[in-house]
């Protein structure tokens, strides 16, 4: 499966980093609730695991980074290329200076 990594830092307080984290995954469900399968958060919020039709994805946030890692499967391959623009201006926007 191909991998997507995506790594951003930021100088937000941890509890800000991780709800602008949170609310990114909560827009993507909204958007495409029909792919997803689950979407399971650590009791601290600061890491989540998803799942759905076409990839699995690992997202983490730190005091100073957000890091989302996405396996995609063969029916998300020939979107790659939009799926990784789309996350980075996501985190852009997000997460900017």
């Amino acid at each position: 499966m191909p991998k997507l990594n995506f790594r951003r830092t930021h100088a937000l307080p941890l509890p800000d980093a991780s709800s602008r984290l949170k609310g990114l995954v909560e827009e993507f469900v909204d958007k495409y609730g029909h792919l997803v399968k689950s979407v399971d958060w650590s009791n601290d919020g600061a890491s989540m695991k998803a799942k759905g039709k076409g990839f699995k994805g690992d997202f983490r946030v730190t005091s100073s980074t957000v890091e989302i890692d996405l396996d995609l499967g063969l029916v998300a391959i020939p979107l790659k290329g939009r799926i990784e623009k789309n996350v980075n201006e996501r985190l852009d926007t997000a997460f900017e200076g």
